[in-house]
């Protein structure tokens, strides 16, 4: 029967400080006693995004990852309209359907243009309301 001195704890954060002694930088052996985390030298703060500005339809609105929206589209639709962007001359999805909408978007009368010139208007409030009732949160 060992004595109540020798006897080992049983789990991995109960070491002994005579058990630390003994292992020593560089005898080879692993140190497995628990150690708090270091403490950052500096804190990392990201850089504001700057948003742009520029009226072009290929930069519009991307300044913020939070400013772009998905739309789904059928497999079919999405294959062609993939093929149609590989052979023209855009790097990008939103630009091949920004030329795309364009010439709809000059056809339209000036009633139907006022209708939605103000649907977007309506879009686009909508959706800064639920940005400003998200950062309430």
């Amino acid at each position: 029967m060992m004595t109540e001195s020798r006897q080992k704890k049983p789990g991995f954060f109960t070491k002994d400080n005579s058990e630390k002694d003994t292992l020593k930088k560089g005898s080879g052996l692993l140190d497995k006693s628990y150690k708090p985390d270091p403490q950052p030298k500096t804190l990392y703060r990201p850089e504001p995004t700057i948003e742009t500005n520029n009226s072009s339809r290929s930069t519009q609105g991307f300044g913020n990852k939070s400013e772009r929206k998905s739309l789904v589209l059928p497999a079919e639709q999405y294959y062609q309209f993939m093929a149609l962007l590989d052979q023209s001359a855009f790097s990008y999805t939103y630009e091949l359907l920004g030329d795309q909408m364009q010439p709809q978007i000059d056809k339209m009368s000036q009633v139907e243009r006022q209708m939605f010139d103000m649907k977007v208007a309506q879009l686009r409030e909508k959706d800064e309301k639920k940005k400003r009732t998200r950062k309430k949160l």
